[in-house]
């Protein structure tokens, strides 16, 4: 019907029996109305969607913010402490 109220469905109903339309008449009026005014899901979806630049996968991780100069470095300070916490 192309209206969220449950008073107003009542109106427009009750002003269509005022008039004297028939059932069918009615019912594709009210169907040709949703149709106007409803909302494409998809289209909606797709506007808020803005394509930036993709990146591959490894320059998001060539990116990342690390406490080591480089993987050497890591397991060189890994190594140590272990050898360390063994002794």
């Amino acid at each position: 019907m192309g209206v969220y109220d449950i008073d107003a469905e009542e109106a427009k109903t009750a002003t269509a029996v005022e008039q004297g339309q028939s059932v069918e008449e009615f019912e594709a009026q009210a169907l040709s109305a949703d149709q106007d005014d409803a909302l494409d899901l998809l289209s909606f979806l797709e506007q808020g969607q803005s394509t930036s630049e993709e990146h591959s996968s490894s320059e998001r991780i060539a990116r990342m913010p690390t406490l080591f100069e480089d993987d050497f470095a890591y397991a060189r300070i890994a190594l140590t402490k272990l050898s360390h916490d063994q002794a």
